[in-house]
């Protein structure tokens, strides 16, 4: 899937990308403190979402010639 967003579009991503790496830090202290009976879960939103970002950002990174 080849997504292509403006740098601005990438702005409507900050809330989730924002709830994933609270939800990363929270999964870290869980496994550190072996409390993973309570392992937040991703949302399909959050997984659609990080896909999209991907995308975009292989094909920045192709278009720049860094890929």
């Amino acid at each position: 899937m080849q997504t292509n967003l403006a740098h601005d579009e990438l702005f409507d991503y900050a809330p989730i990308l924002l709830k994933m790496d609270k939800m990363c830090q929270e999964l870290h202290d869980l496994c550190l403190h072996k409390k993973v009976d309570t392992v937040p879960e991703m949302t399909n939103e959050m997984i659609v979402a990080a896909r999209q970002l991907r995308a975009w950002a292989a094909n920045e990174a192709e278009k720049a010639g860094n890929w």
